[in-house]
């Protein structure tokens, strides 16, 4: 099962954009801060761009991983950083479009419009909902009922409550059917972990 994803996204602090450009610009490191956990698809395009802006630049461009509470750690952490053009950010669209929704304005620990400037957009990702071959479903249909057959019984693993893959796969109604369970917030190695292992019989993965 594939869904659209919003797109990974680059931003700055909303006060270095005059600042950086006043310069000869960049002149040191500059930190590109990930809301994700390491091995994840957000991981790896940072981690691609962040070799390619360092190459571009001729400056070091160190990547750190910030994830949790559904990309809001990240993008708090760059959003109380010195704004002077060195901190950047890569994150899941969702931090500024679900996040504000699902908290209500004024509730996060950022400003989803005055705290960051949008430099670019980055890719596309599609998500996948995975289960361990063991697992006698093969459709959503089929999940749906077997999880309504077996209520208390499957368990699923996501990046948290704000994040896409649970948004999309409330869409196909599969949260509906495991509405009595709380999904395990985990990155998405943590997660093929986790369905590897048995732990759990279906994931929400990014892919």
């Amino acid at each position: 099962m594939h869904k659209p994803l919003a797109a990974l996204v680059l931003l700055v602090c909303v006060v270095a954009a005059g600042t950086a450009r006043a310069q000869s610009y960049p002149t040191r490191t500059i930190t590109l801060t990930v809301t994700a956990a390491a091995g994840g698809v957000t991981d790896v395009v940072a981690r691609a761009l962040g070799q390619r802006l360092a190459e571009a630049w001729g400056q070091q461009v160190v990547v750190e991983n910030k994830g949790g509470a559904a990309h809001v750690v990240g993008a708090q952490s760059v959003a109380k950083a010195s704004p002077d053009g060195y901190s950047l950010l890569v994150a899941e669209a969702g931090t500024f479009t679900i996040n504000p929704t699902l908290y209500g304005k004024g509730k996060l620990p950022y400003d989803e419009e005055t705290d960051f400037i949008p430099i670019t957009g980055i890719v596309r990702i599609n998500q996948a909902l995975l289960g361990h071959p063991s697992l006698p479903a093969g459709t959503v249909r089929e999940l749906i009922a077997l999880a309504k057959e077996r209520p208390g019984d499957l368990t699923y693993g996501t990046a948290g409550i704000g994040s896409a893959p649970p948004r999309a796969a409330a869409i196909d109604t599969v949260i509906a059917a495991l509405a009595s369970l709380h999904p395990d917030e985990m990155s998405p190695r943590d997660a093929l972990g986790a369905l590897y292992a048995l732990k759990a019989k279906a994931a929400a993965e990014d892919r």
